[in-house]
């Protein structure tokens, strides 16, 4: 069921990503909703609640382009990624789960803006 580790030292955030997605793991951990391992070429997309009390990807909205997210994978290898891109979508947009990467390893962070009820996503890729 573990699948990996996040981290994101700028919102003091270390969590367990879980293999698959559901409501009941998502009350748990973050997990893993579409493409590959961690720190495989594709685009690793990670969902997480957005809770008031600053759990999970509830601080997501504070990152800023060029903000750094680690991710370790079951080996415990550590690759650093870069934030290239956020923005806000509908709910019902998956289009931030594209898997074409051009072989670059990219990380995708998906969470819900409890105020105006769109999905906020985070893009980042693999600092080479």
């Amino acid at each position: 069921m573990l699948f990996g580790i996040i981290k994101i030292d700028k919102i003091n955030l270390n969590y367990s990503i879980l293999s698959v997605s559901n409501n009941n793991l998502l009350d748990i951990s973050v997990c893993r909703f579409a493409g590959p391992m961690p720190n495989e070429v594709g685009n690793l997309c990670i969902a997480g609640h957005n809770y008031v009390d600053y759990k999970f990807f509830s601080r997501l909205n504070e990152l800023q382009a060029e903000d750094i997210i680690t991710l370790f994978d079951l080996n415990g290898k550590q690759v650093n990624y870069s934030i290239y891109d956020i923005y806000e979508t509908s709910p019902d947009d998956t289009s931030c789960t594209f898997q074409e990467t051009n072989g670059e390893k990219i990380v995708t962070l998906v969470t819900c803006n409890n105020v105006n009820g769109k999905r906020l996503v985070v893009h980042a890729k693999e600092i080479p």
